[in-house]
């Protein structure tokens, strides 16, 4: 039987680890031990167990609903099930039984009825289950969580909390409204499948959970109440992980659920918890098969989309429910087109939905080929992939393909053009020999490299293969997720990325971040603002966004995991702008029409001042800025009162009249109704720019609005663009014992110097500069990072790390070198026939070759000078002091390549490589129209050898 396991329980582990509490063999001390933990627990994490408990109780009354509704064959209101299902099962007639369905038969709809009735609605689906010898329902039937949570729910509905203001009485949690708007219009051979949805969506719960758990060791003095043959529980002398120790049992269930009726309840702000929007009801529709034609092993491209006729399609508001995949992306022809020159929109759009996720998908993560239907497809071309052609370019492919199904063959040919690591196929791992691999093996020697942590495989008993056959394969391919049916998991951790746990984390691996960073300027705003909420769900104050897009005029709300669950039209200011709104004439209250672009966050609720009362009928949220100040005029509301002729603006079948307001966001009040629902103040508010150049981008670990314009001045002032952070991060460099074996044939033959003391040092400057060069230079921490990456690569290519024999003679014979330099100038004059010599007797120096330390750091670090870059600590200083001063050259010269169309184009992921010519002295590269002579940083040895050395230390950033 599969049980559900709190989320508090990693809350629990904390105290246990910080108070040195030890869970005792006595049963009675070790429930007072949990007892006094519980009252301990951070606020937040309470809320995320209201939230996760009110999802389970929500399925599990759908469950019985529907259950119920298989019975009979039809669907009834959900009070009337509940009625039905106590007039069949149920026979007691006291007074307290009479009572409670009497309040709940005068009031179905309200949440202290259902309240009321709960336990003995439970008391008849486990004699249903009974009847039926099938304990797999448990996990399905309402038990003493349940009931406590409905209990809360009634406690809300009657507080003072709530009874002062109605409006915000609606938007509690109301389980019984959300069951049956949920199946309104279920057909009833659709209901099984609703039900296997549920079953299946209750397990996941529960499954996430035992992860997280078991990826902690439990305290050693941890032991386990196992059920005895009475039905009581004892102590075991075994110890065991967490996981496993905290099945949900009634004692435990008793002493958390008292905890929050008794700490808790009474604090307001947990009310935000339980609103709705902040759950929803999954609902599975039949699966009806798409009108696609099936294509031919000939045909080089998929077949598109059957069409039938061009129809003006209506503007309606949709509420979407569905999953989140995998293929996530809202938007594939972005990337599809971004992706290679020439391709156009149109030509895309009627291709199935599916090739072109995987489409997508393929160009987010920088692959060759995709799979769609067992073909193989190319991403440069979008046509199938000739399997011959292939076998001839990667012949491994021969043997691996022998006797192997088309559905293998795809598998195993895009592993290999993809050049994969490691791979699924027939539920096995294979490496990109063929070889079958363990993953448990795979998963344990990560953790020992990666988190310093041992495992053994018994600590992975009752894991779904499944699950460590992804995370293997991803820890194999370096890929920072994977994931597993609809969820999608963090591959170092192992945790559901929508888990709180996650934000536990201190130094997280900046080399993956870097990364996705560069993946991230790939994709559209929208599938940006979507990816970074599903990465940083955990550490969000609200589960809810919205995304406004002027260009559309419509305004979309989003779950953290990537479900769209609201989107209609809005009204937008007249004048097309990302300049902020502000008013011109305050005293006539004349604005400047615009919708100024930015990421904001909703602020407070006007809704008692008489004037917004009267204008709007309250229904305004005011928006605050990055800095958290309100903004003077920018705000979202219902379409004032005294402007009702707007409302004929919405649902017209076109938007571009949505363009009349003075600014401000306007909904019809219906709508604004539901987004006050759903969302409340600290909610994002994405507002998308319009103008070329402006653009949110991820930077610092967080979004940030910015341009690629240069705008300065009383200009830059106009607009809503993000701060510079220069909040300071500390890093941990770890270095890959690699680095030193590579160089070791050459040390032992040559005697050449030890790169040890070198690397060490050299990184450990790294680390305790940090602080110091991002205040000098104004460097924020992503600037800082990558140039440390470039300065240790830098170091790599010039001096071996300190081993280059040429090194010491050089450093050792300075004036020879200067004479030498100016003889070869002077030879290079007399074949020029001039008598005028130049000779500069500046040489490059120490372990990176620098040929002038920057005036900056000589004046902050005196100690720092030529003869002494021999040594790393120096080197790495003058090193990333020279880096941020030539960075600020090159982002001026790719400034003015994109403003007038010369030079090499270099993009915002791109730009770090492209130091390197600046480094050189190469600048005509990155200047020259001459296409011949441009800068290819993909085809230079020098850049090649700098990026293979770069990815011998890995950074860690604290966050």
């Amino acid at each position: 039987m599969r049980t559900f396991i709190h989320p508090l329980i990693w809350g629990l582990f904390i105290h246990f680890i910080l108070m040195g509490t030890a869970i005792s063999q006595d049963k009675e001390a070790c429930l007072k031990a949990l007892s006094e933990t519980f009252h301990q627990l951070p606020r937040e994490q309470v809320n995320e167990f209201l939230k996760i408990q009110g999802e389970i109780t929500l399925n599990r009354l759908s469950w019985a609903y529907l259950k119920k509704a298989g019975e009979t064959g039809k669907l009834e209101k959900f009070e009337t099930a509940i009625l039905q299902l106590l007039d069949e099962k149920y026979t007691r007639t006291d007074d307290e039984f009479i009572a409670a369905r009497t309040a709940f038969e005068s009031r179905p709809l309200s949440r202290e009825g259902l309240a009321r009735i709960s336990p003995y609605l439970s008391e008849v689906m486990k004699a249903q289950n009974a009847d039926q010898k099938n304990s797999e329902n448990d996990a399905f039937l309402i038990n003493i969580s349940d009931m406590k949570m409905l209990d809360i729910l009634a406690q809300f509905e009657t507080s003072d909390i709530l009874s002062a203001n109605h409006s915000s009485a609606n938007s509690i949690l109301n389980f019984s409204k959300i069951v049956n708007s949920s199946y309104a219009g279920l057909t009833t051979d659709e209901i099984p499948a609703n039900i296997s949805f549920i079953e299946d969506h209750l397990q996941d719960l529960n499954t996430d959970l035992i992860h997280i758990l078991n990826e902690m060791p439990a305290p050693s003095a941890c032991v386990e109440f196992k059920k005895d043959g009475e039905g009581e529980y004892e102590c075991s002398d075994e110890p065991m992980q967490l996981g496993d120790l905290f099945k949900q049992n009634k004692e435990i269930q008793d002493l958390l659920m008292q905890m929050l009726e008794s700490d808790y309840l009474s604090d307001q702000k947990l009310y935000y918890g339980l609103k709705y929007g902040e759950i929803w009801q999954k609902v599975k529709k039949k699966n009806r098969p798409k009108e696609t034609t099936s294509s031919s092993s000939s045909t080089p491209h998929p077949v598109k989309k059957k069409t039938s006729g061009t129809t003006k399609k209506k503007t309606t508001k949709t509420a979407v429910k569905n999953d989140p995949s995998q293929d996530w992306f809202q938007d594939p022809l972005h990337l599809i087109v971004n992706d290679k020159k020439g391709r156009k929109a149109e030509s895309w759009k009627t291709f199935d939905k599916d090739y072109l996720e995987a489409f997508a998908k393929a160009i987010y993560n920088d692959e060759k080929v995709f799979i769609i239907k067992d073909k193989v497809y190319d991403r440069a071309t979008g046509k199938m992939v000739n399997l011959e052609a292939a076998k001839k370019k990667f012949p491994a492919l021969g043997s691996l393909l022998k006797g192997k199904s088309s559905q293998d063959q795809a598998v195993i040919v895009e592993a290999i053009m993809n050049n994969k690591k490691g791979f699924q196929l027939g539920g096995s791992l294979y490496n990109n020999k063929g070889q079958k691999v363990d993953p448990l093996a795979i998963i344990i020697e990560n953790r020992k490299t990666e988190l310093k942590v041992n495992r053994t495989p018994a600590d992975y008993k009752g894991m779904s293969r499944p699950y460590l056959l992804a995370q293997a394969e991803a820890m194999m391919n370096k890929e920072s997720t994977f994931w597993v049916g609809k969820k999608q998991y963090d591959t170092s951790t192992g945790r559901d990325k929508l888990s709180p746990f996650l934000s536990t984390k201190k130094y997280e691996n900046y080399d993956q971040y870097e990364k996705e960073k560069r993946k991230s300027f790939k994709l559209s705003q929208v599938d940006l603002i979507r990816k970074y909420h599903l990465d940083h769900a955990a550490k969000m104050s609200c589960d809810k966004y919205a995304i406004i897009d002027k260009n559309s005029s419509r305004i979309q709300i989003y779950q953290s995991n990537g479900n769209k669950i609201y989107d209609v039209e809005v009204l937008l200011g007249a004048v097309k702008s990302d300049e902020r709104t502000k008013f011109l004439n305050y005293d006539l209250k004349q604005s400047n029409r615009t919708t100024g672009a930015g990421i904001f966050t909703l602020g407070e609720i006007r809704s008692q001042d008489p004037y917004y009362s009267e204008t709007y009928g309250g229904n305004l949220y005011t928006l605050n800025n990055e800095s958290g100040a309100e903004e003077k005029v920018l705000a979202i509301h219902q379409v004032p009162t005294n402007l009702k002729s707007r409302n004929r603006l919405f649902n017209d079948g076109d938007p571009s009249n949505n363009r009349t307001t003075g600014g401000c966001i306007n909904l019809k009040k219906s709508d604004f109704e539901h987004l006050r629902n759903v969302m409340g103040p600290g909610c994002k508010i994405y507002v998308l720019p319009e103008e070329a150049g402006n653009q949110i981008i991820l930077k610092n670990d967080k979004l940030n609005f910015t341009t690629d314009n240069k705008v300065n001045g009383e200009k830059l002032n106009n607009y809503s663009f993000s701060a510079k952070d220069k909040n300071y991060r500390p890093i941990k460099v770890d270095i890959n014992p690699q680095v030193y074996k590579d160089f070791e044939k050459d040390i032992l033959e040559k005697r050449l110097t030890d790169p040890k003391p070198f690397v060490t040092n050299f990184t450990r400057a790294l680390e305790d500069e940090k602080k110091t060069i991002m205040s000098l230079y104004n460097l924020d921490n992503d600037d800082y990072n990558e140039l440390s990456k470039l300065a240790f690569g830098i170091m790599g290519q010039e001096s071996a790390f300190g081993t280059h024999a040429k090194l010491w003679t050089k450093e050792t014979n300075q004036g020879v070198i200067s004479t030498l330099k100016c003889a070869k100038e002077a030879l290079r004059s007399l074949k020029k026939l001039s008598v005028h010599v130049e000779c500069d007797e500046k040489n490059s120096r120490g372990l990176t070759q620098i040929k002038q330390i920057p005036d900056k750091i000589k004046a902050k670090y005196p100690e720092v000078t030529e003869a002494r870059l021999i040594r790393p600590r120096e080197s790495a200083i003058a090193t990333v002091g020279f880096l941020a001063e030539i960075m600020v050259e090159l982002k001026a010269i790719v400034a003015k390549n994109k403003q007038d169309g010369s030079g090499v184009q270099v993009s915002r992921a791109e730009m770090m490589d492209y130091m390197i010519y600046l480094y050189n002295g190469s600048r005509y590269k990155l200047k020259t129209d001459d296409k011949s002579k441009q800068a290819t940083p993909q085809d230079n040895i020098y850049f090649k050898n700098t990026k293979k050395y770069s990815a011998y230390i890995t950074l860690r950033e604290y966050r």
